[in-house]
């Protein structure tokens, strides 16, 4: 997902059985007053990949990593490239993304 706020820009990388993004937390994370979902455009301007391909892996984009992705050894997720699918170990998405903080 990629959240936008007053301070910009933000990837959030979660576990598939995650369920409902508490926002609050989020704000208190970021210390920002308001976090709302980035919208269609807004992704693709920011990532340059349209909503349901985009990369698990985004160079400059601040990012939050759900904690629960490292109970597997590989998780799967986006490439950029639509109908494509990236498999990748959770602690190479830590050491490729610029992680800013963990939820859960």
């Amino acid at each position: 997902m990629i959240l936008k706020t007053e301070k910009g820009y933000y990837s959030l990388i979660i576990s598939g059985d995650y369920g409902r993004v508490g926002l609050e937390s989020l704000k208190k994370l970021l210390e920002v007053q308001e976090i709302k979902l980035a919208k269609p455009q807004e992704v693709e301007q920011v990532t340059g990949s349209k909503i349901g391909s985009v990369s698990l892996i985004n160079l400059g984009l601040p990012t939050i990593i759900d904690r629960e992705l490292y109970r597997f050894p590989y998780v799967y997720g986006g490439t950029g490239v639509p109908q494509t699918t990236l498999k990748i170990s959770p602690k190479d998405i830590e050491n490729l993304n610029e992680v800013i903080g963990y939820i859960r």
